[in-house]
C-alpha cells in the first residue's frame, strides 16, 4: 500500500468514529429524556450542553465525545500529512 492509501484508509475510518461518537451522544441524550433529544438535534449547542451537564452521570455521553474528539484529531492529523505528500 501507498502512504496515500493508508491516509485515505486512516481518514475513513477517522470519519467513522466521528459519526459513531455523534450518534452515541444522540442517543444517550434522548434515554436521558425526548426533550434532551429533540435540543441537540434541533439547537445546534445543545449538545455542548448536555455534554458538560451529563458527563459524570453518563458513560455513553463520555464514551461518545471521546470517540468523536479521537476522530476529529485524527482527521486533522492526516489532512496535515496529505498536504506534506
Amino acid at each position: 500500500m501507498t502512504h496515500l492509501q493508508l491516509i485515505n484508509a486512516a481518514s475513513l475510518l477517522s470519519i467513522i468514529a466521528i459519526f459513531v461518537g455523534i450518534i452515541i451522544v444522540y442517543v444517550d441524550a434522548f434515554q436521558a429524556s425526548t426533550t434532551w433529544g429533540l435540543l441537540c438535534c434541533a439547537v445546534p449547542f445543545a449538545v455542548f450542553v448536555f455534554v458538560f451537564k451529563f458527563w459524570e452521570r453518563r458513560k455513553w455521553t463520555g464514551i461518545g465525545t471521546g470517540l468523536t474528539v479521537v476522530g476529529l484529531i485524527m482527521f486533522q492529523t492526516l489532512m496535515t500529512m496529505l498536504k506534506q505528500l
